[in-house]
């Protein structure tokens, strides 16, 4: 396949070893963390060096970088960092002092953040081996984190992703548990000026730690497409549509013995209400290509509602792949770059 466009080296980014140091802003510039210290790198600038962003002094390791969506699922230009101390700052922009919120118990390893009419929402997970679950910050910074857990479970959160979908914002959180590699899910009305997250269900199917998600709104049918890779190195993209009909949806009792996707196959997965909003999902497509875990994923951040969106996966098998869906509607890799190896589709 031809490259499109030439590429060159800009500098060492995300040399801190973290999964999330680095986020692209719709300003075209290029974020990431070189330890305590943040950099911006100007795309759009024919010879692109990197920046320096004031940040506090003497900060320990940064641990997560975070851009906030708008309430239309589009990206900002703000964003937070959080360090290894539990410190989380926001920068309203690149040249913006940071803000800082009240510090997490223990090290930030994912995050996601949402900015509504009335508030931003932040939703934190971090390394508390206990299980903190989902640390929510929805109103005053200075004042301390709601938790969120589903009942009688403590979640060990390693991603997170929040979205809005018709009236109500939908929090997904990927977990590693023994046994248990759902999906946890929580939502909560769009208009209050603090909303209040209720846990409404989990998506079964994952055989192993949930690690990244990624979702889009750049749909013709008004839907909401999340993907979620895991260290049993599949992709899976989920439906999330709003429904006029209330739907009873039915999960797997025990996933050791049950194939989920053959007993629920072309049935949703989760239903629940939230205000006058019912919202049903469905398993759109199972993506098989990576030969191990997925680290991270990203759909394409703009594209035409005219055309079907792209999903850009990445591995520790060292390969990126991008996905599209076929005329036929069948998810297929179309580009491999990194080691060779075979691909399958998805269905």
């Amino acid at each position: 396949m031809a490259a499109s466009a030439s590429t060159s080296l800009l500098s060492i980014a995300a040399c801190n070893s973290q999964p999330q140091s680095l986020l692209t802003l719709p300003s075209s510039n290029l974020v990431y963390a070189g330890h305590g210290s943040l950099f911006h790198v100007p795309l759009n600038r024919g010879n692109p060096s990197p920046f320096s962003i004031p940040a506090p002094s003497n900060s320990p390791k940064i641990s997560c970088l975070c851009s906030i969506k708008a309430a239309d699922n589009t990206a900002t230009n703000s964003f937070f960092a959080a360090h290894a101390d539990g410190a989380i700052n926001l920068f309203l922009s690149l040249s913006s002092p940071p803000q800082p919120y009240t510090p997490a118990d223990h090290t930030v390893t994912c995050a996601a953040s949402l900015q509504t009419m009335h508030s931003t929402i932040l939703a934190c997970g971090t390394t508390d081996p206990d299980g903190s679950g989902v640390s929510i910050y929805t109103a005053d910074p200075s004042s301390p984190p709601l938790t969120l857990n589903p009942p009688n479970t403590s979640l060990i959160v390693e991603a997170l992703d929040i979205f809005v979908q018709s009236s109500t914002i939908v929090l997904v959180a990927g977990c590693a548990l023994a046994r248990s590699n759902r999906i946890f899910v929580f939502a909560a009305p769009l208009d209050p000026p603090t909303p209040s997250f209720t846990a409404v269900g989990s998506l079964s199917g994952h055989q192993d730690w949930v690690r990244c998600f990624s979702s889009t709104t750049a749909l013709a049918n008004g839907n909401v497409l999340l993907a979620s890779g895991s260290h049993d190195h599949k992709i899976r993209l989920w439906n999330f549509q709003s429904s006029k009909e209330k739907v009873d949806s039915v999960e797997a009792v025990d996933e050791d013995e049950v194939d989920v996707d053959a007993l629920l196959e072309d049935q949703a997965r989760l239903c629940f209400t939230v205000g006058d909003d019912n919202i049903k999902v469905t398993l759109e497509a199972l993506l098989i290509g990576h030969e191990e875990s997925v680290t991270s994923l990203s759909f394409n951040p703009s594209p035409s509602l005219s055309t079907q969106p792209t999903l850009l996966s990445s591995s520790m098998d060292r390969t990126l792949l991008v996905w599209q869906m076929t005329d036929s509607g069948v998810w297929m890799p179309v580009a491999r770059v990194g080691s060779a190896g075979g691909i399958v589709g998805g269905r």
